[in-house]
């Protein structure tokens, strides 16, 4: 990847970031980026053609690093728009585990239904299958509101269909980061993973490969979803406005 997108990148993203308290410091294919809190680097991996977003575990000076996100770049067709989409997806990254993080410290119970929303969702996909980077450029320039629902039904679903065929870790990778998206997302995202994704797996196979990574939380959230698998369900009527994503589920069934 040429260097002028990696300092882009970096740049973009510091200036997204530094009103929230994290400094930066540049060193060779990598960028740092601390607070008091936390701590995150940017790293450019030449030989195997990505740009990779890693979390400490702790204070800037702590060795212990792991990978939070990570794309996978051809050179020979790197755009403009590629840049971009890696800097909202780290920058959306940081500072939302950042608030995590607050949140934890000063002990407090949100009572919202979650701060993860279906984009967010939707990045952390493509993380996983990065060759549906693409499709989700597509998605999201081509329609006024993101189409979450048919996103995930067209293109992530197949992918994790075949994914339970042939490849475990990956499996339990996924799984893992369903139940994290799960426990922080908001209604529209816990409607998607459960109905659109879970109900269309098969409960058996899906169990015996990631019994070990989901969580307690999403495995009662599929079980009670399970009722409604291949049932016309009324919608009740409420009072306020409904979200897109739950007027798309209800078209559905």
């Amino acid at each position: 990847m040429d260097n002028k997108y990696f300092d882009y990148i970096c740049n973009k993203i510091y200036e997204n970031i530094k009103n929230k308290g994290f400094s930066k410091e540049a060193k060779e294919n990598q960028v740092d980026f601390f607070s008091d809190i936390i701590s995150y680097k940017v790293e450019h991996d030449i030989n195997k053609k990505r740009i990779n977003l890693l979390k400490s575990s702790g204070k800037y000076n702590e060795k212990s690093y792991i990978v939070v996100s990570e794309w996978m770049m051809n050179e020979e067709d790197f755009t403009q728009k590629d840049a971009d989409m890696i800097c909202e997806d780290f920058t959306e990254t940081i500072v939302g585990i950042e608030k995590k993080i607050k949140v934890q410290v000063k002990s407090k119970t949100s009572n919202d239904d979650g701060n993860v929303d279906t984009i967010f969702m939707a990045n952390r996909m493509v993380n996983i299958f990065p060759e549906l980077k693409r499709e989700l450029v597509i998605e999201r320039e081509c329609y006024d509101s993101f189409r979450a629902v048919n996103f995930i039904r067209n293109n992530v679903l197949p992918k994790i269909k075949l994914l339970l065929e042939k490849d475990k870790s990956k499996t339990k990778k996924l799984f893992k980061q369903l139940s994290d998206l799960y426990n922080t997302g908001n209604m529209d995202v816990r409607s998607i993973i459960t109905i659109v994704i879970l109900n269309s797996l098969d409960e058996e196979k899906v169990m015996n490969l990631s019994k070990d990574s989901m969580s307690d939380e999403l495995k009662n959230a599929w079980k009670a979803a399970l009722k409604f698998k291949g049932k016309k369900v009324k919608p009740e009527k409420l009072k306020k406005q409904s979200t897109f994503i739950s007027k798309t589920l209800s078209s559905m069934n």
